[in-house]
């Protein structure tokens, strides 16, 4: 079963121009980036009227709802009544919606100034509420929403996704980090929620430069023994890539469900863009957190110092152009031997 998000927005005449297809748009890239994004199915209400909410309440059940647009100072939110113009949803009209339709909602977004007094009433019923505390530029609520969204579609814990949020304001340099807030129904831990489940890390990433073709011909071979043997291992290079698909968001999805990265490693694949800009920080950072074990097979002479991988031991000691035959099939045999212990023991994990 897909998990459902509601995304309502409203821009009602005379309240001043919001960029709320800038957001909308913002969220679906990171929906389509996302390694689960077949799970979830965002539904997006556009010049959203006060009875959408039981519209689409009653409709379909939703894990989460989001309301961008314009607030008050007494806390209404701005929706679009009769000929477009502005028509206020009370704080207590939301609330008491939300209470009689919540279902399975357990996490609720207002993206809209001085929306703290909506989300104080509604986290009396709904875990999760982030809301703002006053006023907030279109930049920062954007960048706020597209950092919070990337980190909740990838399984993060909505108290996770709200700081790496509030992180991004201030690694970009705005003022208005202190503006989201997020409330918590007492007794409810927002470390603990999360809107999806994280992806399961299972698979092999390769990554080989175009030039060492006859290297990843000769891993792929070993990969495929296994087979044989009743033992898949399910791995993933460049030569996955789908024809019309998206190259960069490819990689991220098999980047995020890799337990084992293999790195041939060569001058071609540090001259590559695809592994340098794409591929490298993504790796370095899940082996910081103990995501994924990297293994570094050196194809030929090149020094790993000052690479970021000078951290990781080869899995050999002489470049394979130097081996004979026979020494670099021990060599790819002791590799996939440990490809196939580390995904072993994350399946007993």
């Amino acid at each position: 079963m897909k998990t459902k998000i509601l995304f309502l927005a409203a821009n009602p005449i005379g309240t001043g121009h919001l960029a709320l297809d800038e957001e909308l748009r913002g969220i679906k890239e990171k929906l389509r980036e996302a390694p689960t994004n077949n799970d979830i199915e965002l539904v997006d209400v556009l010049a959203a009227r006060p009875n959408d909410w039981l519209d689409a309440l009653n409709a379909q059940r939703f894990r989460m709802v989001h309301f961008s647009g314009h607030g008050t100072r007494g806390g209404a939110l701005q929706h679009v009544g009769r000929d477009g113009v502005a028509q206020p949803v009370s704080i207590q009209a939301l609330k008491e919606t939300l209470r009689i339709l919540k279902g399975d909602i357990c996490l609720v977004v207002l993206n809209a100034c001085y929306s703290r007094q909506q989300a104080e009433l509604i986290a009396e019923d709904i875990d999760c509420v982030i809301a703002m505390n006053e006023s907030i530029y279109d930049k920062a609520a954007i960048t706020f929403i597209k950092a919070f969204y990337r980190a909740l579609f990838t399984g993060k814990s909505v108290q996770n996704a709200f700081e790496q949020g509030r992180a991004a304001l201030m690694l970009n340099g705005l003022k208005d980090a202190h503006v989201p807030e997020l409330l918590v129904r007492p007794g409810v831990d927002a470390s603990t929620i999360t809107l999806i489940a994280p992806p399961r890390r299972n698979k092999v990433f390769i990554a080989c430069s175009g030039d060492d073709e006859r290297f990843l011909e000769a891993l792929h071979t070993h990969l495929e023994s296994y087979k044989q043997r009743g033992i898949r291992i399910d791995y993933w290079d460049r030569t996955k890539l789908t024809p019309g698909g998206i190259r960069q968001q490819e990689m991220l999805q098999a980047l995020t469900s890799a337990r084992v990265a293999i790195l041939l490693i060569s001058a071609s694949l540090f001259a590559s863009q695809d592994f340098t800009r794409y591929q490298l920080s993504p790796l370095l950072q899940a082996a910081a957190r103990n995501e994924i074990k990297i293994f570094c097979v050196l194809l030929s002479s090149y020094t790993l110092t000052g690479t970021n991988l000078e951290q990781f031991t080869p899995v050999n000691s002489r470049p394979l152009n130097q081996l004979d035959r026979g020494k670099r099939e021990e060599i790819w045999d002791q590799l996939t031997r440990l490809v196939q212990d580390t995904l072993q023991a994350n399946r007993e994990d």
